[in-house]
């Protein structure tokens, strides 16, 4: 493929398996609900990324949905990736739910028994936590064969790009996940330490791009000629060290900094807004 040689080096087969919208930046978002599936306008990956994807799409034959539109079907092997999302969400959160103390042991326990069903083996011995934990190991590899289950029998319809509908919702256990993830979002998703954390979150990570962004205003005011930035925007350029590559234009030097803050680990996008605004040096 004719890529920069750098990176993991994935296969077609893998990239097109973990892009769950094949569908770039520029397309018009009415659009995206012209094919079988489609519930939300998300794009998968910018505009720089567009011919990578093109290749990788014309490499494994996935249905281009409009000819004048860059979006595609998905990879058949995408929905089994999105079932191990959902598996996971309506799973794993209610047992890390009850380990948190959100859930107590009777509502994690009646959400995850009627999945995990007779192959359980719960015995009177074993402590709560024990039985939790056996519980949701039993649900996860049922949910799995069932998942595996609903694919092969939906085999044709992905291959030909005309599938409809989430994989995992096609099993028999279908009215439990949905009791699991509203259990889950009444209890953990919308407890008052989650929401404060998606809102510290969302102002750390806004405040981090509104501060690198004026090292692409400077860019633009001259030039892209890095050697002419500002005090300010030169300190800040230093900061993002070789995160800040050669730029043209704004849309470039913006993926740069968008690339910079979302390649942070959360400790460190937390000590880094800190020290920009002052609150600890």
């Amino acid at each position: 493929m004719g890529w920069r040689a750098s990176g993991l080096q994935l296969t077609c087969a893998v990239l097109g398996t973990f892009t769950k919208y094949p569908i770039a930046s520029t397309v018009i978002p009415a659009k995206t609900h012209n094919y079988p599936g489609a519930k939300k306008v998300k794009v998968g990956f910018f505009k720089s990324e567009e011919d990578y994807f093109k290749e990788i799409a014309d490499t494994l034959d996935l249905v281009r949905r409009d000819q004048k539109q860059p979006y595609w079907c998905r990879h058949p092997l995408a929905f089994l990736v999105e079932a191990a999302d959902d598996i996971c969400y309506a799973i794993v959160d209610i047992e890390d739910g009850y380990e948190l103390g959100y859930l107590n042991f009777r509502e994690a326990k009646d959400v995850l028994a009627p999945i995990a069903g007779e192959h359980a083996g719960l015995s009177s011995s074993m402590a709560e936590r024990e039985q939790i934990a056996k519980l949701r190991a039993v649900a996860i590899g049922q949910l799995v064969d069932e998942s595996a289950a609903a694919f092969l029998a939906n085999e044709g319809a992905l291959l030909d790009g005309e599938f409809s509908g989430d994989i995992i919702y096609l099993t028999k256990f279908a009215d439990e996940l949905r009791g699991a993830i509203a259990l889950a979002a009444d209890k953990l998703y919308h407890s008052d330490r989650t929401t404060k954390l998606e809102i510290a979150g969302s102002e750390i990570i806004s405040g981090l791009l509104d501060t690198f962004a004026e090292v692409v205003t400077d860019l633009a005011n001259n030039n892209f000629d890095p050697l002419k930035l500002s005090g300010r925007s030169q300190r800040l350029a230093r900061l993002m060290g070789g995160s800040l590559g050669p730029a043209s234009n704004a849309y470039q030097a913006l993926l740069y900094v968008t690339d910079f803050v979302s390649g942070m680990t959360d400790r460190f996008a937390v000590e880094t807004y800190r020290t920009l605004k002052g609150i600890a040096i």
